[in-house]
């Protein structure tokens, strides 16, 4: 295999193809290594994803419009990705069905019912209110902060089906490269704040939030899949936006 598929930019560029809208597949030959060690720069990604609505933030705009049009910003970036992959958990996970298989087949379905119609509706409110009074660099951190937590839950927790995609890549991803490169890129994000303490805060709440939703979601899938590490990411960007609120 040549030089350049084991290369940082290759993996960077698989990253990149995995979390945005900018999709770059892995070829039929590609080797899982490069797949798992692409996870390490999931937060360096996301530093990307954030940079757009960050940007829209920065408009001299009623503060209602401008954070829908930096959600919306958000969400082109991501190809909507992970917004589908909470929508169909909220389905899965809450609809009063017996028996993880049986969740696991309402994931397989795709269609969406009201259990993830509801879910989706109300994470689209907390994420516009929060844009709507958070600060211009608050994407800049949450955004970051959900890509390492897609990569922490692929680690900690076994996969629901080994016949997924996402088998390659759970329990063997390089959880503490990942964890260094998200301590680089939100320690210059809080080091450039106006408000460091409350930044650090929000990555706690955005991390606290996001372990609690995945460990519900592992107890009833048995296992974490890819919606999984979808809520892990939009988990911790609430989390990580909320605490980023003038309160008070």
């Amino acid at each position: 295999m040549e030089y350049h598929q084991h290369s940082s930019i290759h993996r960077l560029r698989l990253a990149a193809g995995a979390l945005t809208l900018w999709r770059v597949p892995p070829r039929e030959d590609e080797n899982p290594r490069d797949l798992r060690e692409s996870t390490a720069f999931y937060p360096l990604v996301g530093l990307g994803v954030g940079l757009l609505p960050a940007a829209v933030l920065l408009l001299d705009a009623p503060a209602g419009p401008r954070a829908a049009l930096a959600l919306a910003a958000w969400a082109a970036a991501t190809g909507a990705t992970t917004l589908v992959g909470w929508a169909h958990s909220c389905d899965a996970a809450l609809t009063p069905v017996d028996g993880r298989h049986r969740r696991l087949r309402m994931l397989r379905t795709r269609t969406l019912g009201a259990f993830g119609a509801v879910g989706l509706v109300l994470l689209m409110l907390a994420k516009w209110s929060a844009l709507a009074h958070a600060p211009a660099f608050a994407p800049l951190v949450a955004a970051p902060l959900g890509r390492w937590a897609m990569v922490h839950a692929l680690r900690t927790y076994a996969p629901a089906e080994r016949d997924r995609p996402e088998a390659v890549l759970s329990g063997a991803v390089p959880l503490w490269a990942a964890t260094w490169v998200a301590v680089a890129v939100l320690g210059l994000v809080t080091a450039a704040s106006p408000d460091p303490a409350r930044t650090a805060l929000a990555v706690t709440a955005g991390t606290l939030l996001s372990l609690a939703a995945v460990a519900f979601l592992v107890d009833r899938f048995a296992g974490v899949n890819g919606p999984a590490c979808a809520v892990a990411c939009e988990a911790a960007e609430v989390g990580a936006l909320c605490a980023l609120l003038p309160w008070g």
